[in-house]
């Protein structure tokens, strides 16, 4: 025989939102269905989210699967409760006697098949293996050890400072939730908090850790400590499960921090559950003084109708949208457009995951405000990090003298990079240089060069390859390909595409080269002040359109 338990992973959330009596309505309408789709099959409700079907002697694995999938489907079809569209995003488990077991364990097995997570990525249905027993029992233990870690003092809070690019100085801190779980040590985020979204802890380990964050904050204040933000985060099940508002004010009151030194951080997810309730909590927060910020920004579904009303002070830019931003085009634009879309929208913006100079480097050239990440600090222990506020430590201000002119020169070929240098040094340039294509985006990122020349035969990409990502990641670049080696129709079809300003050749004519050069910088410096211009007259617009 086969066991098949179909659990429909969004109901918990929908019955948190529209309350029990929606919850009864969507279990009849999916008895129904399961009913009438499938009349020859006992049909069980084994708990508030789950159905259990069996099948005597199946014909093979195969219909057992295909059964499975018809599951799926029935339950997909969306359903309304209280006026709205609902889905409840099914997921089946399976499991076979006599190959998972004695039949008293078949109904176990494929629920604990059927125990997924919303994001899981393997498909609508799967079949028991004994590693999901094994899992199971560490779930088991790991959330008993849950239940009593709070009242045995083992969560942490650690604090991850955020910089502000414009001085270098800290004016933020992420305060980020840790377990150190007796005999296990630090337990891995992402292995314990769905697990308290799961059990229902979140809310009092969600309130211990905003409590405590705000005592913290305000005792350093009282050492004299230069006074910053701190954020908390808020998760769905801890935003909708109790009053924020009162649960933020006891924290609060009982510190005795001011609102406006504690942020906010909520996901997209959160909001759109039920925008009008969410939006209305905010706003009302916003009166207490306490600052909001939406963080995961541009992973979820970005709805800017959303966004334009939520009273957020400032935008995350996700760490995944950094990592390559240096040398993935696609990254650097989803960046660049977060960026300018915050500023129209009035909003700061908060780049998390930075990791590297270029990267840094990078976001202070599109206007980004504000970073938090490894490039900068881990986060520390409340001891460390108040150690780290102590010594005052910064990281360099942006300059704000006269820009120079930057120069980056990318050739697999280290004598042709000193030759270059020797003679372009006299011209008053500053000269940065590598010998790969790849440390060349970071140079770019970090330095942010007006022009840059390339040589065309390169090991890791062509010289035309490399300038094509180059115009992509900084459109404002003059562009120029230095070889010794005519590929026509490489260099015919990046000339055509704007990737490349001129394509000079190898040995150069030294007068002519510095010519090119100078002229590549007049364009480069030209188009500088168009952007400026355009730039003044888009806010002399904006401004006469408010007063209007």
């Amino acid at each position: 025989m086969a066991v098949l338990v179909a659990n429909l992973r969004r109901y918990h959330g929908i019955v948190q939102l529209l309350g029990p009596g929606a919850g009864l309505d969507i279990v009849r309408v999916m008895a129904a269905r399961l009913e009438a789709a499938l009349p020859a099959l006992p049909v069980a409700r084994i708990s508030e989210s789950k159905f259990a079907l069996m099948v005597s002697e199946p014909t093979g694995l195969d219909v057992v699967e295909e059964l499975a999938w018809n599951i799926q489907r029935e339950l997909a079809t969306p359903t309304h409760a209280d006026g709205q569209e609902l889905f409840l995003d099914p997921f089946v488990g399976i499991a076979v006697f006599p190959q998972d077991g004695e039949p008293a364990d078949i109904l176990k097995h494929a629920t604990q098949a059927a125990a997924v997570p919303p994001d899981y990525s393997g498909g609508s249905c799967r079949f028991f293996n004994s590693d999901l027993g094994d899992g199971s029992r560490k779930r088991l233990n790991l959330d008993t050890a849950l239940r009593r870690a709070l009242e045995r003092n083992e969560f942490k809070l650690h604090y991850q400072p955020q910089i502000d690019l414009a001085t270098g100085c800290l004016i933020g801190a992420e305060a980020l939730l840790r377990w150190q779980r007796p005999d296990h040590g630090l337990v891995s985020p992402l292995e314990f908090i769905p697990l308290l979204e799961d059990n229902g802890l979140i809310g009092a380990v969600g309130e211990w850790a905003l409590h405590e964050a705000c005592r913290r904050s305000k005792q350093w204040q009282d050492e004299g400590l230069p006074p910053f933000r701190v954020a908390v985060n808020l998760s769905a099940r801890q935003f909708h499960d109790g009053d924020i508002r009162a649960i933020v004010r006891r924290a609060l009151d009982a510190t005795g921090l001011e609102p406006r030194w504690l942020e906010l951080e909520l996901t997209e997810g959160i909001v759109l559950l039920n925008a009008e309730g969410v939006i209305r909590t905010m706003h009302d927060l916003n009166a207490d003084g306490v600052s909001h910020a939406l963080d995961d920004f541009g992973t979820g579904y970005s709805s800017l109708s959303y966004l334009q009303r939520l009273p957020v002070s400032r935008i995350k830019i996700d760490r995944s949208f950094v990592t390559h931003i240096t040398s993935n085009p696609n990254d650097a634009a989803i960046a660049r457009a977060v960026v300018g879309m915050a500023h129209s929208l009035g909003l700061s913006v908060i780049a998390e995951g930075v990791e590297t100079e270029g990267q840094l480097g990078f976001l202070r050239g599109i206007g980004c405000e504000e970073i938090q990440g490894y490039f900068f600090s881990r986060p520390l222990p409340e001891d460390d990090f108040a150690a780290l506020l102590r010594e005052g430590r910064c990281m360099p201000p942006m300059s704000t003298g006269k820009p120079e002119r930057v120069l980056l020169l990318v050739d697999d070929e280290a004598s042709i990079i000193s030759s270059l240098s020797r003679l372009l040094r006299r011209q008053g340039y500053r000269i940065v240089s590598t010998t790969s294509a790849r440390e060349g985006f970071d140079l770019l990122a970090m330095h942010r060069p007006g022009v840059v020349i390339c040589d065309q035969r390169m090991p890791e990409m062509t010289g035309t390859e490399f300038l094509r990502r180059v115009k992509e990641l900084h459109p404002d670049t003059v562009r120029i390909v230095l070889s010794g080696y005519t590929e026509l129709n490489s260099v015919i079809d990046a000339v055509n595409h704007g990737a490349v300003y001129k394509f000079l050749t190898k040995p150069w004519e030294d007068d002519g080269l510095t010519e090119c050069i100078k002229d590549a910088f007049r364009i480069y410096e030209l188009g500088g002040e168009n952007r400026e211009l355009a730039s003044r007259l888009l806010a002399g617009q904006a401004s006469g359109n408010i007063a209007g």
